[in-house]
């Protein structure tokens, strides 16, 4: 039995979408983890959204995300991080499981970041789908951050080996 491949394994849009559905994936680990509604309901939107842009990509110049959805990742980033105050030290990952899922979360956003970028470069992307996906990393950053609050566990802070 043999089949013929659509697109090749190797190629860009599919290293994209790839990229995408793994991002969806930790995020989904992340959602086992009690947090706050809002939260949870933020992460829901991401992974809606993540799927509407890995759908996009098989037809380029195909705007999924709205600007206005760009602007309501910003909003939900800007009312967490009230809670927060600026690291002033480098946040390793850890703390609670959930802030650590985050972070592996966060690493998987800059993978799919990365490779829609490289895609970009040969085939038109909408912007907003560029600018949505920097959000998404932001907002996972700093959810690690504000679920170890939340769970009154402090952050894994990185020390140098000179001053241990």
């Amino acid at each position: 039995m043999s089949y013929e491949l659509l697109e090749p394994k190797g190629d860009l849009g599919e290293e994209a979408r790839s990229a995408l559905h793994e991002l969806s994936c930790a995020i989904g680990v992340v959602l086992t983890h009690d947090m706050p509604l809002d939260s949870r309901e933020e992460l829901t939107r991401i992974q809606f959204a993540l799927y509407g842009i890995a759908s996009a990509l098989y037809f380029p110049g195909t705007s999924i995300i709205e600007s206005w959805e760009v602007e309501n990742l910003e909003q939900a980033l800007g009312e967490m991080n009230e809670d927060l105050r600026p690291p002033e030290e480098f946040i390793q990952p850890g703390g609670s499981a959930a802030a650590a899922h985050c972070h592996v979360a966060f690493c998987a956003s800059l993978k799919a970041e990365r490779r829609v970028e490289t895609l970009s470069n040969t085939e038109d992307v909408c912007n907003n789908s560029m600018r949505y996906l920097d959000r998404v990393s932001d907002f996972l950053s700093d959810l690690a951050r504000y679920l170890n609050k939340h769970n009154n566990v402090p952050n894994v802070v990185w020390k140098c080996e000179h001053e241990r």
